[in-house]
């Protein structure tokens, strides 16, 4: 967490312009200063200016202003927004919502989320795990994958906020099959209502719900009849998840004219009859496995769950399979950043089978096993922070890095000039179409 802070405050992005409120986040944000300064949903009552550069939005087919993104986030960033427009107000600062005191309010919120994020993955996996495979298991997810990037440099993007919420999913979950009670059932609810909402896609997360400590078809036939039984609690589970989309809905019913509203239209969307899922795991254009390594110990680790811990298995394997279904079958599988950034929230689940990897390891008794584990884990948690500390200098790019571009870079912190010839950027016209096509820097 302190390594992330550092990140936060020395790279100093909330006083730089297009940093922090840009791109997808300028969309998950728009909500906030819609309602709360302009108090126009629409936001036709914004400066034009404001409405070019930030308030992005499209026609919907009622012909009214509509945001692409979903309100979820903008549930999350709003005690934060708050919090930045009180401060304005009093400080005698922009109060337009777009100015450093906002940024710096949303990199806090990151934070937060990721420490809320990471106290209760430490005690899912203290339940099961020694302090030491759980500190390591946690050292790995922050400083050894992506997460570093999307919770310093990128920080107010929707992954490392679904991290915590899927922790906290996990964490109920088990609650509340140690001990049913309604106030659980009413969370597990709310968190599914607003994990679907930042991320509709995202609702496979109820995975683990429904085969936590099913082992078996025996097993599996005992679970449907405990779930009827308390099914209470399942329809108030159904009913909170249902009520955090309500204003959404509304929302939809305004400006769309339909309380259901695909909001990103009719060229982007999901191939489920080609999924690119060894491009999506391995593809130099942000393949997840190839720029998180990290996280094969963890795959490696669903095998051991089989073997050593069965509550476990069937709910992170299946969830496990069907993410990388998803994600790979979406129209633009590289997901523009810096290595398969969709992948983050699954860390909640992963790290489950990775601690249980770290286990073996550390009880082998072949002192090579452990040498050589952790010879590749260090050199692993090395080369995620410098390929982020690349990045922060201009030396990468979201989704043009061909194969002879990746190597140029591979440990090389003179290469900012050097890989620019090598990009390939892909054709978003015929990605759109299900058809994949790289080529030189477009």
């Amino acid at each position: 967490m302190v390594t992330v802070l550092a990140v936060i405050l020395i790279s100093g992005y909330w006083k730089k312009p297009r940093k922090v409120i840009y791109a997808d986040v300028q969309e998950y944000y728009s909500y906030l200063p819609a309602i709360f300064i302009f108090h126009d949903i629409s936001t036709l009552s914004a400066p034009f200016e404001l409405r070019k550069n930030h308030l992005w939005s499209s026609k919907s087919p009622i012909g009214k202003p509509v945001f692409k993104f979903t309100m979820g986030l903008s549930f999350l960033y709003a005690p934060f927004f708050l919090a930045a427009q009180f401060y304005s107000y009093l400080a005698g600062q922009d109060t337009m919502g777009f100015g450093p005191p906002y940024k710096f309010a949303l990199l806090m919120s990151s934070f937060f989320f990721l420490v809320v994020g990471l106290i209760y993955l430490r005690k899912i996996l203290l339940r099961h795990y020694s302090d030491l495979v759980t500190a390591l298991t946690v050292i790995a997810l922050v400083v050894g994958t992506n997460m570093l990037y999307y919770s310093g440099l990128r920080a107010a993007m929707s992954h490392v906020y679904t991290f915590s919420l899927f922790t906290l999913f996990v964490w109920n979950t088990l609650k509340w099959y140690d001990n049913p009670k309604t106030k659980t059932a009413a969370v597990l609810g709310l968190l599914t209502g607003i994990i679907s909402l930042i991320r509709p896609s995202d609702v496979i997360i109820v995975l683990f719900f429904l085969f936590y400590g099913v082992t078996g078809a025996g097993s599996l036939k005992k679970r449907l009849c405990f779930l009827t039984g308390k099914i209470k609690d399942i329809v108030l589970m159904l009913f909170f998840a249902v009520l955090v989309w309500v204003p959404q809905m509304i929302y939809w019913k305004t400006m769309a004219g339909k309380w259901l509203y695909y909001s990103y239209g009719s060229q982007e969307g999901f191939f489920f009859n080609n999924p690119q899922i060894l491009n999506s795991l391995f593809s130099y254009h942000n393949g997840w496995l190839l720029y998180t390594p990290l996280m094969i110990f963890a795959l490696a680790g669903i095998v051991l769950l089989y073997k050593r811990r069965r509550n476990y298995f069937l709910p992170v394997f299946i969830f496990t399979v069907v993410n990388i279904y998803i994600l790979s079958s979406w129209w633009c599988w590289w997901f523009v950043g810096f290595g398969n950034r969709a992948y983050i929230e699954s860390y909640a689940l992963l790290s489950i089978p990775f601690a249980e990897f770290l286990t073996f390891v550390i009880g082998s008794r072949k002192k090579i096993v452990k040498y050589l584990f952790f010879t590749v884990f260090v050199f692993l948690l090395f080369l995620n922070s410098f390929q982020v500390w690349q990045y922060s200098h201009q030396m990468g790019h979201f989704d043009g890095i061909s194969k002879k571009a990746y190597w140029t870079l591979f440990l090389n912190p003179n290469g900012k000039w050097q890989f620019n010839k090598y990009l390939e950027r892909p054709d978003y016209k015929k990605a759109k179409k299900g058809i994949y096509v790289f080529g030189k820097k477009r």
